[in-house]
């Protein structure tokens, strides 16, 4: 039985603790593994009223792990008292008092809004701050300069294992003459009313006595070797002794005792559980690693009675994680290691041995819950020899990155690199900042100022920084922007930075992989019926068609099922039940996607272009409309070959192991769910391979996530041909690659005279095959020029085509300023008011301007909204105007407001087949940018067709922010077009939404529902 809250050794320091956080600037925590430290100092800090408070976790699995394990051990809901923030995932509202988040979000928000941030919070907590990752010790180095500025901000450090020394002499001249005091806690022996778990080590002499096989023997030999002279490795030996161990433990205990495997590389996990498949099939092993979907993450660490687990995990258990049962830890003492290699330019991993300290890390994963013993895979002589600590990660990478987001900064406390870095804890060569300032120049992001030499950001810099991507991938979506296809780059671009892919990658089945891959895209058909391989370009374009496939068969679905409810007056028209959560779920696993994994990319492509938008460089004005995908899909429709699920593939789709699914008994098997150009010319998805593979090969490189790129590059290893054809038998013995995404061999015949013969069936690589896109080393321009009054009259139906609808213009003072370049009697004027209130004073010249414009031949409705209007009102309109002003505290509502009206739009103009009516929405761009207005229209099938600047000048209602320059709010005007979805494959929605509208009273929540696939 695991130990009660209140029995932690955590708990019995409470006041202390809280006396220290309220006395000190800076209080150091250092507790052993398992006191509870993360879960417990937070709540006990919010029990004592200081609230709110922010907690830092090195890792997106830890930020959801604890928030979960807190919120359950408070009683509420996530999301509520309890918040957290990963990536573009967040779970926080107003009424979050404890908020916990990675170290990277903190540093993104101090460089975009400096010192305010933690002003925000009366604590900041840093959870194991042992870690030194780059963004940990550059937001530690930012958090030191405003507290130097700010004498109101509290911070906590916190972890077993890190170096107190260091950080007290890091943070003594924060304020002088104050004392930064280390509070130790450890596991008391004498109190009877704590359970104290023991936890035995073990090294590799004691696994080989107890396995008494030779392989065990010759490897201790060979790693009794020092440390200079031995070549650092994970083999095919200590693998097969890490499974005989687990053999051995499964045999010799209870099945309630779970085991944990620390290996380096994915590559490493997937080699182990074939193993364990092999020799220990009875045990059920899970996968914890950045490529597998987080719920199944969790999942490992639920508790299991009924049979073993066996848990195969990177780095990321090392820490913050309480994974219940765990009684035995076999740790490799191996670890991956990211480096920046100066000479070839690049970012490449490398394998080394563990520092003590994250050894002990992961010894505290056991001896949680439960008695403990810990297996490390060394001779004890030489884990006494390994570092105490492991190499910053400041003093291993190039930089880049991290210099253009600093020097974007508006804060002046760290917006100057190379004053900024010397101050960190553990400062990099100043050679690497000038390097990495030198190839940001180059690279047209920065720029030498005149005075000083001091180099500051360009306008280009500045937006690739503010987008929620690495340095490759904005400037993949840049460029992609400027080739047309902005929509496309978005999601690929947030492909590229997110782990799992949509596509499922089923752990240890490269070849059900491949058949899943298959399904949504195949370049070229094979006529010896050979299957292909997939490069990392080919696997991204085919997670882009499984992501288009998804919004025209899925969510394209539900989206007409909220209008016809809109409709019909049911329910809000943003409200999704749980049934059609459930269904959708279920949906994605009998198509092999991860849902959470489209929702994650459908979030980050979308701010993407919302940022965009915020500093419109020049190619965001036209490149919007219908979707190439949306367009081809109406003469298409996929129906659900649904079959049962003899092979179990929806078990392999929804967990790594054998979990049985609920409900999931049957899944499609129709061997392509998209055919040829049924979402994308072949043209198109060409240009976007060559593309991808031009803007990894001539920028250089260095992607910030470095779980994604965890095997260590072997230059000398292809992908295997026999593997490509699924032939080879040789396993893990094969001396070539078995990954699909590993550099194929070159084409012999190529570079011959005759040529290769295959031409793109070819097998092998065709080096320089790829034709250079031009738009590569054009340069990136931005909307300078001052709004034209013509643009916009350009955008308006001709005078004598119909009416344009103005819509709640209050005052209206548009409507007036119109009419003088505008035929009055082809505009129709509305207002949200009644016309009771002319009789007030403050509405004389309201009064007076309606008169005028009534005079002119404008018609005027008052406390007219759109479902008011008539019927033959609507057949003469050919285009509504809407201009959303800027009211201050008032957004969100604003915003409800404008999703009652796309929906309600929407639906009349279904029901009244008027879809050629276009809608043209006015407002600040960033307004436009925070409200998500792209998103709402496109929930209601309106797409964004172009964008001009607005004339305020001649149309008046916006006045000016700001000088008309970069980065300065400006009035916008958004064009957007209605189109149907599929009527193929969804049905025809002007019947269906003509039929809701019309007669909402005869019409169910289960009739409207279209029928299921």
């Amino acid at each position: 039985m695991a130990r009660s809250n209140a029995s932690l050794p955590v708990r019995l320091q409470k006041r202390r603790i809280l006396d220290k956080v309220q006395l000190n600037r800076v209080t150091l925590i250092v507790a052993e593994t398992g006191t509870g430290k993360s879960t417990q100092v937070p709540q006990m800090l919010l029990e004592e009223g200081i609230s709110p408070i922010l907690c830092t976790q090195p890792r997106r699995l830890a930020v959801v792990a604890i928030s979960k394990l807190v919120a359950k051990e408070r009683g509420t809901e996530l999301g509520g008292e309890i918040g957290f923030h990963i990536g573009q995932k967040k779970a926080v509202s107003s009424l979050s008092k404890i908020l916990f988040e990675t170290a990277g979000i903190l540093l993104e928000e101090m460089r975009c809004e400096g010192a305010k941030v933690l002003s925000r919070y009366k604590v900041v907590i840093f959870d194991e701050v042992h870690e030194r990752s780059i963004e940990s010790d550059l937001a530690l180095t930012c958090i030191k300069q405003f507290m130097m500025r700010n004498g109101n901000i509290r911070l906590v450090l916190m972890s077993a294992t890190f170096d107190c020394e260091l950080y007290k002499n890091y943070f003594k001249d924060v304020d002088r003459g104050e004392r930064l005091e280390i509070i130790p806690i450890s596991h008391p022996t004498g109190d009877e009313t704590c359970i104290l778990y023991k936890c035995q080590v073990s090294y590799l002499e004691e696994v080989a006595s107890m396995l008494s096989g030779s392989e065990a023997e010759c490897l201790l030999s060979e790693l009794t070797l020092p440390l200079d002279v031995e070549s650092i490795g994970l083999g095919q030996q200590m693998q097969g002794i890490i499974s005989d161990l687990v053999s051995h433990l499964h045999a010799e205990s209870d099945l309630g005792k779970n085991i944990l495997i620390f290996l380096p590389t994915y590559r490493a996990l997937e080699e182990q559980w074939f193993l364990l498949k092999k020799k220990v099939p009875e045990v059920k092993v899970f996968v914890l690693h950045s490529s597998i979907d987080m719920d199944n993450s969790l999942k490992a660490m639920e508790v299991s009675l009924s049979q073993r687990k066996v848990i195969l995990a990177t780095n990321v258990a090392e820490s913050s994680v309480t994974i219940s049962g765990v009684s035995y830890v076999i740790d490799s003492c191996l670890s991956l290691e990211i480096f920046w290699d100066n000479e070839r330019r690049k970012r490449l991993p490398r394998l080394v041995w563990v520092s003590k300290s994250q050894a002990d890390q992961r010894k505290g994963r056991t001896g949680r819950t439960c008695d403990g013993h810990v297996f490390r895979m060394v001779p004890k002589g030489k884990f006494l020899n390994f570092p105490e600590y492991e190499k910053p990660a400041i003093q291993l990478l190039s930089l880049k990155e991290q210099v253009l987001t600093l020097s974007c900064s508006d804060s002046k406390a760290i917006n100057d690199p190379r004053v900024f870095f010397p101050k960190s804890m553990d400062p990099p060569l100043e050679t690497t900042v000038k390097n990495a300032q030198s190839a940001l120049h180059a690279a047209g992001a920065l720029q030498l100022a005149v005075q000083r030499g001091k180099f500051l950001p360009t306008d280009y810099g500045r937006l690739l920084a503010s987008l929620p991507l690495s340095f490759e991938s904005a400037i993949l979506v840049v460029k992609g922007g400027q080739l047309g296809m902005l929509r496309e780059a978005a999601i690929l671009a947030a492909l590229m930075d997110s782990s799992p892919f949509p596509i499922v990658h089923p752990f240890g089945n490269e070849t059900l992989y491949r058949t899943f891959l298959e399904r949504y895209y195949r370049k070229h058909d094979n006529s010896k019926g050979e299957p292909k391989s997939f490069s990392y370009a080919s696997i991204l374009l085919a997670n882009l068609q499984a992501f288009d496939f998804w919004q025209c068969v899925m969510k394209d679905k539900q989206r007409l099922e909220r209008l016809i409810s809109h409709a019909a007056m049911l329910k809000q028209s943003s409200a999704q039940t749980l049934s059609s959560v459930e269904r959708e779920q279920c949906w994605c696993t009998q198509h092999s996607l991860s849902l959470s994994a489209l929702e994650a990319i459908a979030e980050t492509s979308s701010n993407i272009v919302e940022i965009l938008h915020l500093y419109r460089p020049t190619f965001i004005s036209n490149v919007q409309g219908s979707p190439a995908h949306y367009i081809a899909y109406c003469f298409y429709h996929h129906t659900c070959d649904l079959q049962p699920d003899e092979e179990h593939l929806a078990e392999k789709v929804i967990m790594v192991e054998d979990e049985e699914p609920d409900n999931i008994t049957e899944i499609c098997a129709d061997k392509s769910y998209v055919y040829g150009d049924q979402l994308h010319p072949s043209a198109q998805l060409d240009l976007l391979s060559n593309l991808i593979v031009q803007v990894r090969n001539d920028l250089l490189h260095e992607n910030t996530n470095e779980e994604e790129n965890d095997e260590v590059e072997e230059d000398q290893v292809s992908l295997c041909r026999y593997f490509q054809r699924g032939m080879c038998f040789r396993g893990s013995d094969c001396r070539y690659s078995h990954d699909l995404m590993a550099r194929r061999s070159v084409c012999k015949y190529f570079m011959t005279e005759t040529g290769c013969r295959y031409g793109e069936r070819c097998d092998f690589r065709h080096p320089g095959s790829f034709e250079t896109l031009p738009i590569l080393n054009s340069p990136l321009t931005f909307e300078e020029s001052y709004p034209s009054l013509n643009c916009f009259l350009d955008l308006c139906p001709n005078e004598e085509d119909g009416t344009i609808l103005i819509y709640g213009d209050d005052d209206f003072s548009f409507t007036w300023n119109f009419s003088q370049h505008y035929s009055p009697r082809s505009l129709l004027a509305t207002s949200t008011l009644g016309d009771d209130c002319l009789h007030l004073k403050t509405v004389t010249a309201v009064k007076e301007r309606v008169t005028q414009l009534s005079g002119m031949g404008v018609r005027i409705r008052w406390d007219t909204d759109l479902q008011s209007l008539p019927a033959d009102v609507w057949e003469d309109i050919t285009c509504v105007v809407w201009n959303i002003r800027r009211v201050r505290n008032e957004e969100e509502s604003e915003t409800k407001r404008l999703q009652n009206f796309l929906s309600t739009l929407s639906v009349i103009l279904f029901a009244e087949s008027l879809a050629h009516i276009s809608l043209i929405l006015t407002m600040y761009n960033d307004q436009f940018s925070r409200m998500k207005v792209e998103r709402l229209a496109r929930e209601c099938f309106f797409f964004l067709e172009q964008s001009i600047p607005f004339d305020s000048t001649s149309m008046g209602v916006y006045p000016p922010l700001g000088t008309y320059a970069f980065g300065v709010p400006r009035p916008v005007s958004y064009v957007f077009e209605l189109q149907p979805p599929s009527a193929k494959q969804h049905g025809d929605c002007f019947w269906l939404l003509e039929q809701a509208f019309h007669d909402s009273a005869a019409v169910s929540t289960e009739e409207s529902e279209i029928e299921w696939d």
